[in-house]
């Protein structure tokens, strides 16, 4: 998260109070004494108004924010016929049979034992 706050800024009411401040000042003193108490005068009205805007809470702030979300989809899957085997019918001496090859057969050989 990151934070901004911006406090440094100079507004109507600094102003009015460094006016205020001037004014004040121009009151006391004389000469060159009366020029020094309007900008102390200016100076301390001016500070005086900054830091008590800066007590409000009507500061400028801001903040950003990251927000991180785990999502769980499901996805129903389709099955997919894979040939595995090519199966090869024959006849042989009456008999039927089947039998399962790799590829496609055009001839299966055959061996029949006999027995007496």
């Amino acid at each position: 998260m990151n934070s901004s706050y911006d406090n440094n800024s100079i507004g109507l009411d600094t102003i009015i109070g460094a006016t205020a401040g001037v004014v004040i000042g121009n009151q006391i003193g004389k000469g060159n004494g009366n020029t020094a108490a309007k900008i102390v005068g200016g100076l301390l009205g001016g500070k005086i108004a900054n830091e008590i805007r800066g007590s409000n809470s009507d500061d400028y702030y801001y903040e950003t924010k990251t927000r991180t979300e785990c999502v769980t989809k499901y996805i129903n899957a389709t099955r997919k016929k894979i040939i595995q085997g090519y199966k090869n019918h024959f006849t042989y001496d009456g008999v039927k049979y089947v039998k399962v090859t790799k590829k496609p057969q055009e001839q299966i050989k055959v061996t029949k034992t006999i027995s007496y």
